[in-house]
């Protein structure tokens, strides 16, 4: 069927009666397309589609060019400091370099506090000795440590030289003292009483043994010393005159011998002898005074 030209719309007519259907003809042949009329007015744009399933990716384009770069921006703030990373591993130790030459000592500088001690490292080579610097402050004195064990005696070591000869000492042989004395006048040859019988004076007995008022003994076993007679008379010897005090010694067969004297002076009342006479064991003891004064008391003292 020929598509006609489209003319002006008529006006319509009165619906005629609907005759009835006739029996449908055969198909005619295409006509030809006609020519493209004028586009119509666009109609209002309809609703959003669902948006379709996404396509497969395309193949990556080429680089482009890289473009200019931009003016640097300002400089933000920092922002803060990070945690700590973990410490690297130490790198292996350099190959020591040649020593330079010695700078001028810089100032002291103040002490740092101490470190903790690490380990031990390797001894490194020994370097040139530096100046000696300025002595430290002592340090605080550490606790002191416990006592160690008392270690091995050791050998005996040699005997020493004999070291010089001390000042001499006092003259005080005797552990004991005799007294001897008179509280009545003592005429010349008689002997003075011991210790228990001071007061009378007599004749020297000749059996000393058998006489107890003016003997001191008998000596101890060990023997002993007579030394540093004292002896004073109760008044001062006249001129001219002179008083003896002997101590005489009765051995235990009876010999009488005189050990040790001492005179006083014109003018004087005492005498003395520092000397030292030995007596031995078992024998006594007597003091006789030979005076030309007039008689007097007398005190008579000994170490033995």
């Amino acid at each position: 069927m020929i598509n006609a030209l489209v003319g002006p719309a008529g006006a319509t007519g009165k619906e005629g009666a609907t005759g009835k259907e006739g029996a449908t003809g055969k198909e005619g042949a295409t006509g030809k397309e006609g020519e493209t009329g004028p586009q119509g007015v666009t109609g209002s744009t309809g609703a959003q589609g669902a948006t379709g399933a996404a396509g497969p990716t395309g193949p990556e384009g080429p680089t482009g060019k890289e473009g200019v770069t931009g003016a640097a921006g300002a400089t933000g703030v920092a922002g803060p400091t990070g945690a700590q990373g973990v410490t690297g591993a130490t790198g292996a130790v350099g190959a020591t370099g040649n020593i330079g030459p010695q700078g001028s000592q810089g100032p002291i500088g103040p002490t740092g506090a101490a470190g903790a001690t690490g380990s031990q490292g390797a001894t490194g080579p020994i370097g040139h000795t530096g100046e000696v610097g300025p002595t430290g402050a002592a340090g605080v004195k550490g606790a002191t440590g416990a006592t160690g064990l008392v270690g091995s005696t050791g050998a005996t070591g040699a005997t020493g030289s004999a070291g010089a000869t001390g000042a001499t000492g006092s003259n005080t042989l005797g552990g004991a003292v005799a007294e001897f004395g008179a509280e009545l006048p003592v005429l010349s040859g008689e002997c003075l009483g011991n210790y228990a019988h001071i007061t009378l004076p007599g004749p020297c007995p000749t059996g000393a043994g058998h006489d107890f008022a003016h003997t001191e003994g008998p000596v101890p076993a060990a023997g002993g010393s007579v030394s540093n007679l004292w002896a004073e008379a109760g008044s001062a010897v006249a001129s001219k005159d002179s008083s003896t005090v002997s101590v005489i010694k009765e051995t235990t067969t009876g010999v009488q011998k005189v050990v040790m004297t001492c005179t006083v002076p014109a003018g004087a009342s005492t005498c003395s002898n520092p000397a030292t006479a030995a007596v031995a064991a078992g024998e006594y003891l007597l003091v006789q005074i030979s005076t030309t004064a007039y008689p007097t008391s007398w005190r008579v003292s000994f170490r033995y």
